[in-house]
């Protein structure tokens, strides 16, 4: 294998290009694209940080640990 330099540089085929969507019915990803149908899901700019489409958010899926009660300074570990 040669040395890495700028003239033996080249595209890595194996990427795929992005795909842009909502930008009309001949694209083939035009109108909802891969949205679905209302919903406010279909509506928002960005998704929403932390949510999910399960019936509990992520944060209460993942188990809690350790001392929870440190504010208190009466509360002491059994």
């Amino acid at each position: 294998m040669d040395k890495l330099a700028l003239n033996n540089i080249n595209d890595n085929p194996s990427r795929k290009d992005r795909k842009r969507v909502g930008r009309g019915t001949g694209s083939g990803v035009g109108k909802q694209a891969g949205r679905g149908q209302r919903s406010e899901i279909s509506f928002w700019r960005q998704r929403k940080t932390g949510f999910t489409r399960r019936a509990n958010a992520f944060t209460n899926e993942v188990p809690k640990f350790g001392f929870l009660f440190q504010e208190f300074p009466g509360c002491q570990k059994v």
